[in-house]
């Protein structure tokens, strides 16, 4: 039994003679050796130094375990700006710090013990920290080096900056007056709320909300979200900010639920330049196709001429405006715009082009009556308003019908029998003569 004794004795007296040893080499460090430094600041790096050493000494064995007990983790997040929404990929993509303050006792230190030191900055794969994640993460990136800032009563303050794109659900009917909203959800990635609770970080004074924030309408919940260092968007508008805190259970752990932070955004499209670069001339073709109805009766075909050229700017302002417009599936509304500013004009060339071949036929009926009537009076010889049957005849032969069996037959079509047409041919019979 004795042995068994000593055997556990051994085990704390290695633990703290590997604590003197890590101690004795940090001290042996040269420090005076520092150009430019005072005595003081050399004393406070040799602490440093030292108190670091016995940090991560001590994690060594536990850097993967979380503290004891039941542990809180407050989240804060300082939005910089909107960096690009991509209504294609159904994605949108944010830069900011997220900020993560947890109390973990294995890290408390006596002060008095280390010069003074009452906090101190580790490496965040030093020392235990809290796997917190964004659940509709696509992409993210940050700067590759992090840091804890750890204080004497074990509180720990993690600053991290990250470019996120997380997927949302975008609907786009409105385009280009639509207001999307896109959120993302924060939690732990391993650990339920019997083990780790998540919970946003209230954010005191006006530090929240910019002073100078461009949208006075500007809805914000107060507790977790910063927007004191918002750069203004040029494309979206930032209208609503809020944040949702509330516990989940999923079918793969029924047994307790996940602590969820949702950061939720609403973005209000800038349309100015939409309206005034495809909404504005779109509609002013549309208007313009309209005068082609108050056009002078036409003759020559300048009617339907202008109607195919304002459907043809229509399409073309379309077309050039085509890289600007969201790529998807449905129609927006500025696709319904162009679909009935098309119809129109397309229904306007039809009406031109109608009235215009009825207008040739008419004035061409009109010509073939008025050189009918002029043959007839240039025959009629003896003025008498009627042609006999001779000049009949001779006024049907310029028009080319020649055969007097021919020429009877249309006189039979009017209704004249040979006695009648030897007695002659009145203006209204050579009219439909004419015609026929």
């Amino acid at each position: 039994k004795k042995p068994m004794k000593m055997r556990r004795c051994t085990l704390p007296v290695l633990f703290f003679g590997a604590m003197l040893a890590a101690t004795a080499v940090t001290e042996e460090v040269d420090f005076g050796a520092l150009p430019g430094i005072s005595q003081d600041a050399k004393w406070k790096l040799g602490n440093e130094s030292v108190l670091a050493n016995h940090l991560k000494l001590r994690m060594t064995t536990t850097i993967t375990i979380p503290p004891p007990g039941r542990i809180t983790v407050e989240v804060q997040f300082s939005l910089w700006q909107i960096v690009e929404m991509n209504t294609k990929a159904q994605t949108l993509t944010v830069q900011g710090w997220w900020r993560h303050y947890w109390n973990d006792a294995r890290v408390m230190w006596d002060p008095a013990l280390y010069g003074g030191i009452s906090s101190i900055i580790l490496r965040q794969q030093d020392i235990w920290s809290p796997d917190v994640v964004v659940y509709n993460l696509v992409n993210s990136k940050s700067p590759g080096f992090e840091s804890v800032s750890v204080s004497s009563d074990g509180s720990c303050r993690w600053l991290s900056q990250k470019v996120i794109t997380v997927g949302c659900a975008f609907d786009l009917a409105a385009f280009p007056f639509d207001t999307q909203q896109c959120n993302f959800t924060l939690g732990s990635n391993s650990y339920t709320g019997s083990v780790m609770d998540v919970r946003p970080k209230k954010i005191d004074g006006a530090s929240v909300l910019k002073a100078a924030l461009d949208s006075e309408s500007l809805v914000a919940d107060h507790s977790a979200l910063e927007l004191a260092s918002y750069r203004y968007n040029e494309e979206f508008a930032l209208t609503r900010a809020r944040i949702i805190s509330h516990d989940r259970f999923y079918s793969c752990c029924p047994e307790s639920p996940y602590p969820e932070i949702i950061f939720d955004l609403s973005l209000q499209r800038q349309s100015m330049t939409y309206v005034t670069g495809i909404i504005v001339p779109l509609l002013i073709a549309t208007f313009v196709s309209f005068f082609t109805l108050l056009m002078p009766a036409p003759t020559s075909g300048a009617r339907p001429a202008l109607s195919v050229s304002i459907m043809f700017t229509t399409t073309a302002i379309y077309f050039v405006a085509g890289s600007k417009l969201p790529d998807i599936g449905n129609l927006t509304l500025i696709s319904r715009l162009y679909m009935v500013s098309l119809i129109i004009n397309l229904a306007l060339t039809l009406v031109s082009v109608f009235s215009t071949a009825m207008n040739l036929i008419t004035l061409e009926k009109k010509n073939n009556a008025a050189e009918a009537m002029s043959r007839y009076l240039h025959y009629d010889k003896d003025k008498n308003g009627a042609l006999d049957a001779r000049e009949a005849r001779a006024a049907l032969t310029t028009l080319g019908i020649t055969d007097k069996g021919d020429q009877n037959h249309l006189f039979r079509k009017v209704g004249l029998s040979e006695s009648e047409f030897e007695l002659g041919v009145s203006p209204m019979q050579w009219q439909e003569i004419a015609g026929i």
